[in-house]
């Protein structure tokens, strides 16, 4: 196996910082609470867990075509080794076979 095939996919960052800008915006004094000032506030943390909803996204896709691949190459190595192990027990039957002939000289 090569290394490219056990490469970490990369962790999108996470959300917890912009949770708490938005829970702070929600426990703002009443005198800091501008309508138009919390909207864009809002709407620019809401945009950013957006991206990291996208990024998460990308992410569990990259982790599940890795996964996807490892599985397929895994796979492919059982069914040789079944097909080996099939062939084996068929040569040792011959083997038998020959072993247990009659020979009459």
């Amino acid at each position: 196996m090569d290394d490219e095939t056990h490469t970490s996919t990369p962790q999108p960052p996470s959300p917890d910082r912009i949770i708490d800008n938005l829970k702070d915006l929600i426990n703002a004094n009443d005198d800091e609470k501008d309508a138009t000032l919390l909207q864009i506030r809002a709407s620019s943390l809401f945009s950013q867990l957006k991206a990291l909803n996208r990024a998460a996204t990308v992410a569990t896709r990259q982790s599940k075509d890795t996964t996807a691949a490892s599985r397929q190459e895994m796979d492919q190595s059982n069914l040789g080794l079944q097909n080996l192990q099939f062939e084996k027990r068929h040569l040792q039957k011959e083997i038998e076979k020959c072993l247990q002939f009659a020979c009459v000289l």
